[in-house]
């Protein structure tokens, strides 16, 4: 079901590093988070952030490791448990602020 999915550890510890980010810090924008985080150095593949990179690191499940995929119709969600690379407790934050802050 994961293929050969696997974790990549430089680009686990950026994303580990932007939630403490996004957490610890104070913004008055997701645009003002984006470019802090761009500032900070932190590469997306080579290349700075962009919104859409940055918002799906906060959307997208694989990061508490539960894949969602679309088999035929049905979407599924299921868990690997060793693609997580971000703890629940940052992840339910992280939906907090986010929902709160940029909402």
């Amino acid at each position: 079901m994961d293929g050969d999915w696997k974790i990549v550890e430089e680009e686990a510890e950026t994303i580990q590093k932007i939630y403490r980010l996004f957490l610890n810090g104070e913004f008055k924008s997701f645009n003002q988070f984006v470019k802090v985080v761009n500032e900070q150095g932190y590469t997306f593949k080579g290349k700075e952030w962009l919104n859409g990179n940055v918002r799906s690191l906060f959307t997208n499940k694989i990061y508490i490791g539960i894949r969602k995929y679309k088999d035929k119709e049905e979407l599924i969600s299921a868990p690997v448990p060793h693609l997580r690379i971000i703890d629940q407790n940052y992840w339910e934050q992280a939906q907090i602020r986010n929902a709160t802050i940029y909402s």
